[in-house]
């Protein structure tokens, strides 16, 4: 297979300077300071020893690629002893300032016994708390993501960075993290699809994504969905949900496919770029599939992009990669990902992760706009304490929390199941997403009954005015639509007008009622009525 690897070696104060883009790296290093056992500050001390081989022994370890980005496993002493104590350890470090507004914050951590929580501390003081999901802060043998795009971080100001783990009866206690933070200007981008099922990537995080949801970027979604890497299982995604929390994760690190009903043809979003994707500790044998479709990255300097992971085992990592054009309405072989391409018609990518090594039990796949430091590169960039730090009044007030809960005792060999949302079983005869021929079993994520009425409200939420459209199975001559408010009181009756498409009907709401009053903020329902048809569903007006 093909491998393009693009070197750059830059500085973060460079970039801030020379780029409109760019991403804050910061990982384990050994600079940060702890507060242990005995309730005092004292540097950490690198862990020099090997760490034990995981039960069954990985092939690489789960740390491999962070490990090569320069990271450390760090602790109380050099052989990772926690000398029989048990409690909670807190680490905490300086962080690089932003020269600009951030896409997307993530950190990726492996910790023994377990991680508590993630704390992000302005200047003042003042704490942003992250927390890991039930059972994703156990496992030192593994690689967990947190995401923590949603904190609010102010350009050209100055963070602190907090961790907490958790030390039961263990033999050992260590931590090892890899911190990253896209930042750039916001960007206008183009998207472009036809009618039917698209894979589109959304590498870039709206300005508000209070307020944006799928219909804001894709106003003729009928419906949407995504596979879940770990589970194999596919999901609808709900197309008014906006861009916070774990769903804007989702969207942000998945190719997501889109029914589109044609109803129009493109949208220029605006959003910051996102530079980085990393899929670390895939642990392909976990999946059904072996597959995975992955969310791109939008550069405006070098990108590298290597699909054969890690570099030591060319035998290993991604031996398949297929990219979807709408254009063709099919999946092709490709040999190298791209950065995000607008307009892209759809484009996504599926990979496929070897199975040629039957004991393989992770791998790593990285996309990066520009390559990593070397270490003297990185560690000159990177902000330290003098001396013992101070310590942030919420992290006092979490000490005393957390002195009247129990430590949490990992029992060996439990695992702790995650609750991932039931998906929703289709079995209608209809169009599915073109998939991969032979890789994958077909998603039943049919077009809706053309017998049914279809419509969409644009924008939702809205606080001027929303577009409704109504498309009619074999058109109609009386056609209504009206609007009620959550109690179901009639609030306005509208007057559609026929659209540019067959059986197409179109009807502005203002948000006023029948006397001319702006209605209060709230959710609303519309109601499409023709003949002996009917359909419903809901607008959110914000003052």
């Amino acid at each position: 297979m093909k491998r393009i690897v693009i070197y750059l070696i830059i500085t973060i104060s460079i970039a801030g300077i020379c780029l409109a883009q760019g991403t804050m790296r910061v990982m384990s290093d050994g600079t940060e300071w702890m507060y242990n056992f005995e309730e005092e500050w004292r540097p950490v001390t690198v862990i020099t020893a090997d760490w034990p081989e995981s039960p069954g022994g990985l092939n690489p370890s789960p740390w491999e690629k962070v490990l090569d980005d320069g990271a450390v496993w760090i602790g109380l002493d050099e052989t990772a002893s926690d000398s029989g104590e048990t409690g909670f350890i807190y680490f905490q470090r300086k962080l690089p300032m932003l020269p600009a507004k951030h896409s997307r914050a993530t950190i990726w951590y492996s910790a023994d016994d377990s991680l508590e929580a993630v704390g992000l501390f302005d200047r003042y003081g003042s704490a942003q708390w992250f927390f890991p999901n039930p059972g994703d802060g156990t496992d030192w043998d593994e690689m967990r993501r947190l995401d923590m795009t949603d904190a609010i971080i102010v350009p050209e100001q100055p963070y602190t960075l907090g961790i907490w783990i958790a030390n039961s009866s263990h033999t050992r206690t260590g931590l090892f993290y890899y911190f990253s933070v896209d930042w750039g200007q916001e960007t206008r981008y183009c998207y472009r699809w036809q009618a039917g099922w698209a894979l589109h990537s959304l590498p870039f995080r709206p300005e508000n994504p209070a307020t944006t949801n799928l219909l804001t970027i894709f106003p003729d979604a009928l419906a949407a969905g995504y596979q879940d890497y770990f589970t194999g299982n596919w999901y609808w995604l709900d197309l008014t949900t906006p861009f916070t929390g774990e769903f804007g994760d989702t969207v942000r690190s998945n190719s997501i496919f889109v029914y589109h009903s044609g109803t129009s043809a493109g949208s220029y979003p605006y959003g910051i770029p996102i530079s980085e994707q990393r899929y670390l500790d895939m642990r392909p044998d976990d999946n059904p599939t072996r597959y995975h479709y992955l969310g791109t990255v939008d550069c405006t300097v070098p990108f590298d992009c290597d699909l054969g992971e890690p570099d030591d085992l060319p035998d290993y990592g991604v031996d398949e990669l297929q990219r979807f054009s709408q254009i063709i309405d099919d999946f092709v072989l490709d040999d190298e990902i791209a950065p995000f391409v607008s307009p892209n018609y759809g484009a996504g990518y599926v990979i496929h992760y070897s199975d040629t090594v039957p004991d393989a039990d992770n791998a790593h796949l990285d996309l990066r706009c520009s390559e990593k430091l070397g270490r003297e590169e990185y560690m000159s960039s990177i902000p330290v304490f003098e001396g013992p730090p101070e310590m942030p009044s919420a992290v006092l007030e979490y000490m005393e929390y957390l002195a009247e809960r129990p430590i949490p005792v990992p029992v060996e060999g439990e695992t702790l199941d995650i609750a991932y949302p039931e998906p929703v079983v289709r079995n209608v005869d209809g169009d599915s997403p073109p998939l991969p021929p032979s890789i994958l079993p077909k998603l039943n994520m049919p077009k809706p009954d053309s017998r049914e009425i279809v419509t969409i409200a644009t924008p939702n939420p809205f606080n001027s005015s929303v577009k409704i459209t109504a498309v009619i199975p074999n058109g109609s001559e009386d056609v209504k639509i009206s609007i009620f408010d959550i109690s179901g009181r009639l609030i306005r009756d509208l007057a559609p007008v026929s659209g540019e498409l067959d059986s197409e009907y179109n009807a502005v709401w203002d948000g006023k009622d029948e006397s001319g009053t702006t209605v209060p903020t709230g959710i609303y329902y519309y109601k499409i009525s023709a003949g002996n048809q009917n359909a419903i569903d809901r607008v959110f007006f914000i003052k």
